[in-house]
């Protein structure tokens, strides 16, 4: 069963294998997190899970990862959403229509995730870097997943379309 119409631009534009975004929406769906093709298609707000699904470990594994990160709380001082996956939320809802996120430019930015940890990395609005993070970083963790935040930009503008 084909999950999405979004399946190969998912892949295109953050990076992963289409049979790698298939399964992690096919395990998504069988989570309840996001719908299948035929109950209606990916919504922009379902991004997050998406997202965040797609770092687990193993496809069987995409929910329960979605659910602990999305949970990560804020460690550093910032004017952003407290956790995780409000701010991934926040990043999917502004983000076609402005690239300000409190002080954050997003423009060019990144969202990186790992184990127990993930960081938005941007310009501030002063035009200095800046990098917030949500969770604790683990020097152990060798699993980072890098995602371009004008890919996500892109796939939001392109869900909006249809």
């Amino acid at each position: 069963m084909k999950e999405s119409r979004y399946t190969e631009a998912i892949g295109v534009l953050l990076g992963f294998r289409f049979s790698a975004v298939r399964q992690t929406l096919r395990t998504l769906r069988e989570a309840g997190l996001v719908p299948g093709l035929r109950g209606g298609d990916l919504q922009p707000e379902q991004l997050p899970a998406v997202i965040l699904g797609l770092c687990a470990p193993t496809f069987a594994t995409a929910a329960d990862t979605y659910e602990r990160l999305a949970a990560l709380r804020l460690a550093d001082a910032a004017d952003l959403p407290k956790s995780a996956g409000d701010a991934l939320t926040a990043i999917v809802r502004i983000l076609p229509r402005s690239p300000v996120l409190g002080s954050l430019d997003l423009d060019d930015g990144f969202l990186t995730v790992g184990n127990g940890q993930m960081t938005i990395d941007a310009l501030s609005l002063a035009g200095k870097r800046a990098v917030v993070r949500y969770g604790t970083s683990d020097n152990a963790d060798n699993a980072l997943h890098r995602f371009p935040l004008n890919g996500i930009r892109e796939l939001v503008k392109t869900m909006e379309k249809k």
